[in-house]
């Protein structure tokens, strides 16, 4: 059998194929590594839970979403730094979750963002189709106020875990390679196609979602930390659900109490019908308008993608 060595073309194609000019290992094999470690990661903290006294498939929806966000959250976050540190010697803080100076500043800016995105996606819906938003006079400030810090807390597990792992280190490996235009699409048809299995999908909702995906992305870019697009993601799911009752990506009723009830006359495509807002044109609308934003705020601050 020939060795390796003997053969120096084939020895620099090998080595071509599994590593880049500065010898790291190529993106491609990292994504995949990562993937693979993750993989391994929720399968094996999956099976933990089944082992929980309690736990059984009658279990509330609501607490499989929250238990599901925060071990999907921690296989994330564990891979993206395990394979940064051995692929191509990151610290844990390369992922962009660490608490620094400014990581209230872009929280805070996000949920403001994300909150202001949803109300101009419900006013466009409301002023030019059948949409309304009733309030239960009788609904006690308590309840209320009760309600918004529990879909808060059930909310942030899920937003948390899907900006990550599509935000995280998928993303993050393309901007580093200085693909980030790839990255940014890459990562949002992966972002879309995860959520093409949500109930009452449309092709509208998809588009949708991929936007999102590029909505987010464009502000990790903005700021180069998560903070900013998981404030804007928890916050528009927040939104939605906490203070105008309506269904997010499909599900409904996923709190009992909110600060309005909505009625949804259509038409589906301007509202999104049973699917959410992110089913119609009414979000394409205000996604489109703010991705905008981040791009020129990219532009300004001379991150432009490559």
């Amino acid at each position: 059998m020939e060795k390796l060595s003997d053969n120096p073309e084939k020895d620099s194609f090998l080595s071509n194929l599994f590593f880049d000019k500065e010898q790291r290992v190529r993106a491609l094999w990292r994504i995949l590594f990562f993937t693979a470690t993750y993989a391994l990661l929720i399968i094996l903290l999956a099976g933990i839970t089944f082992l929980i006294p309690g736990n059984s498939p009658s279990t509330d929806f609501r607490i499989l979403l929250f238990v599901n966000g925060v071990l999907s959250t921690v296989s994330a976050v564990f891979a993206g730094w395990i394979t940064g540190k051995l692929c191509e010697g990151l610290p844990f803080n390369a992922l962009g979750i660490n608490f620094n100076k400014s990581t209230f500043t872009s929280l805070s800016a996000g949920l403001l963002y994300g909150i202001l995105a949803y109300i101009a996606a419900a006013l466009i819906a409301v002023a030019f189709g059948n949409l309304e938003f009733t309030s239960d006079a009788g609904t006690r400030a308590g309840s209320i106020l009760q309600s918004w810090a529990f879909s808060a807390m059930l909310l942030s597990a899920p937003a948390a875990f899907e900006e990550v792992l599509f935000r995280g280190y998928i993303l993050q490996t393309f901007v580093r390679n200085q693909r980030s235009v790839f990255g940014v699409i890459f990562s949002s048809v992966l972002f879309a196609a995860v959520h093409s299995f949500n109930p009452n999908v449309s092709q509208i909702a998809l588009a949708n979602t991929f936007l999102a995906g590029v909505w987010f992305a464009t502000a990790y870019l903005v700021t180069k930390n998560l903070w900013l697009p998981f404030g804007i993601h928890l916050a528009w799911n927040w939104t939605q659900i906490a203070v105008f009752g309506s269904e997010i990506s499909g599900f409904s009723r996923l709190v009992p109490i909110s600060l309005f009830n909505e009625n949804d006359g259509g038409p589906d495509w301007l509202t999104g019908g049973n699917y959410g807002i992110e089913g119609g044109l009414a979000c394409t609308i205000v996604i489109s308008i703010a991705i905008a934003i981040n791009v020129a705020l990219v532009y300004r601050k001379g991150k432009s993608p490559q």
